[in-house]
């Protein structure tokens, strides 16, 4: 390729993008969509003659499930306020940043043990990720032969960027005991870890 001919490839973008900057819809056989602050264009979506398979029926449910769930998030001015901020950095919109919240759950990464003797005060850190936020960590502790010793909310340390919880109730003997351990984003999906001390 010539430079002249780089030269006029890349004017007839820049042109084609002040043209249809804003825009979105059908333009030929091509389809304008917005991205954030830009407009981009693709190929125009073939109409399909097959039946859909029950993971394809099941993942447009779950689809559907999502957009009725960042629907009313767009009606809680806290929790929007949030996804508008993240839609900013992402170069996208605040719903649907909400629905991909909703299309991912959260993870935990690791359970924290080695502050936890038994006795009352003591920390079990946990380090949780989700594409958005985690919105709560509960712990609840089991002895070995499974009766719940104790459980309750841990707090985000914001500094150490990790999930606390602080022993309310001794334990005699650590050994064996099951920290059970759920994260939670705004959506309410769930990601369940144990540790075995």
């Amino acid at each position: 390729m010539s430079i002249n001919n780089l030269k006029i490839k890349i004017m007839s973008k820049i042109s084609l993008n002040a043209l249809v900057n804003g825009m979105s819809g059908k333009l030929g056989n091509a389809v304008l969509r917005r991205r954030g602050s830009r407009t981009v264009m693709a190929s125009m979506p073939k109409e399909r003659t097959s039946e859909f398979s029950i993971k394809e029926k099941a993942q447009q449910a779950r689809f559907k499930r999502g957009a009725a769930y960042a629907k009313e998030a767009m009606k809680n001015p806290a929790i929007r306020a949030e996804y508008q901020q993240s839609a900013k950095k992402r170069e996208s919109n605040a719903f649907a940043i909400a629905l991909g919240d909703f299309l991912k759950p959260p993870s935990i990464d690791q359970i924290k043990t080695d502050g936890y003797t038994g006795k009352v005060n003591d920390i079990i850190a946990i380090q949780a990720s989700d594409d958005f936020k985690v919105a709560a960590v509960k712990v609840a502790i089991r002895l070995p032969n499974d009766v719940l010793h104790e459980s309750g909310v841990a707090t985000f340390d914001g500094q150490a960027l990790d999930w606390k919880y602080s022993i309310t109730v001794a334990n005699a003997s650590v050994t064996g005991t099951k920290i059970q351990v759920i994260a939670m984003d705004y959506p309410g999906n769930e990601a369940s870890s144990e540790h075995v001390m």
